[in-house]
């Protein structure tokens, strides 16, 4: 009688830690769904020296969502004009519901680099800059559960002088 007690304990601790588990998955894809990215429109030109510039722009991740993102974090790639010219990373944060947290990405890239992209540019006529940001956002739901989420956005974004 004690064994059938110990299996019978055995397969509902089972069962209800799956079910924590399903949930918890179920609650991060709803989360996840619910997140976007905007780039601020507007960047600046924070130093030029030599070969290298550094430029600063502003990157909203917003949760569109009714439930609070207690762990986000976010690894992205930048290219302007299609051009690869640096990496960026959101460490942990929380995001409100309905809310948005902005996270000012700061790059340094060798000005020949970015040269290539604003000569194309001002070749076109335009004095507006493409950026694009690619990557993968983290949506810690549990220890050891992590849903990611990837994203891709392109704005036309204006660099000023600091």
């Amino acid at each position: 009688m004690r064994k059938k007690t110990i299996i019978v304990a055995l397969i509902l601790l089972i069962i209800f830690v799956l079910t924590i588990f399903s949930i918890a998955y179920y609650t991060g894809k709803n989360i996840a769904n619910n997140i976007d990215i905007k780039i601020v429109p507007e960047g600046r030109i924070e130093h030029i020296s030599g070969t290298v510039v550094t430029l600063a722009f502003q990157v909203q991740f917003i949760n569109n969502g009714d439930i609070d993102t207690t762990e986000f974090s976010a690894d992205y790639k930048i290219f302007i004009n299609g051009i690869h010219v640096g990496n960026g990373h959101l460490p942990w944060i929380s995001i409100p519901k309905k809310s948005y947290i902005t996270a000012k990405t700061t790059i340094t890239t060798d000005l020949v680099k970015l040269g290539k992209a604003l000569i194309t540019n001002l070749l076109q006529g335009n004095l507006y800059i493409n950026v694009t940001i690619t990557g993968t956002g983290h949506i810690k739901v549990l220890p050891g559960i992590i849903i990611d989420k990837e994203f891709n956005k392109t704005q036309l974004l204006r660099f000023l002088f600091s």
